[in-house]
């Protein structure tokens, strides 16, 4: 039985009046995560399945093999509701979740967890410079490039975001300097001023009507 130990004892005759006797004592390891005791023996559920090890208190109810919620890869045999990995696009989150979520970016959740140790639920799974529910945010120093990505604030992307925001303001400010001081920029604000006069007065005529 897991868990259990065993007792092995070996003798032998040097002689009719002496007798060598020895004893070992072997403890059998506890089932795993993924696996259950039944008959004597730890099993682990097929594919296509999993493990929910909070069902019940008795060992034939610890032993109940449900199948893979939507947003899970139960691919390979041996799934436990602890060890449940999430898809690609898919979060979970906590390690007792049988749902998983849809992420908005499906490039911000890369679907780890499993056996390897990785984890399987919460910010921990998110792709490296994400954070929060669903991946959809970036942590401290990173940025969203396309696509729902982040990326790490280097001293180049800083000095390429200082550079854009830059040429934004100067492009506006020339906007503006056409618009209030030349000759041409002045009409043209005098004919949207015109046509919006001309569109109140027609509403107040319609309203009267």
């Amino acid at each position: 039985r897991p868990g259990g130990s065993v007792t092995l004892r070996a003798s032998s005759s040097i002689s009719t009046l002496r007798t060598s006797t020895a004893s070992l004592a072997v403890r059998l390891r506890d089932c795993l995560d993924f696996e259950f005791a039944r008959d004597g023996e730890c099993r682990v559920c097929d594919a296509g399945l999993f493990l929910d090890d909070t069902a019940g208190s008795s060992d034939e109810e610890k032993g109940t093999c449900k199948p893979c919620p939507r947003g899970f890869d139960c691919g390979q045999p041996g799934n436990a509701l602890s060890t449940l990995r999430a898809k690609k696009g898919f979060f979970r989150t906590h390690a007792t979740s049988a749902r998983a979520y849809r992420c908005y970016y499906k490039a911000a959740c890369p679907g780890r967890g499993g056996h390897d140790g990785a984890k399987n639920y919460g910010f921990q799974s998110c792709r490296d410079g994400h954070t929060g529910i669903t991946c959809r945010s970036c942590e401290a120093r990173h940025f969203t490039k396309f696509r729902g990505v982040c990326f790490p604030c280097t001293s180049k992307v800083r000095r390429g975001v200082v550079a854009y925001y830059a040429l934004v303001l100067v492009l506006v400010g020339l906007f503006f300097w056409w618009l209030l001081f030349t000759k041409t920029g002045l009409q043209f604000y005098m004919d949207i001023a015109e046509a919006q006069a001309r569109a109140g007065a027609t509403d107040a005529t319609a309203l009267v009507k």
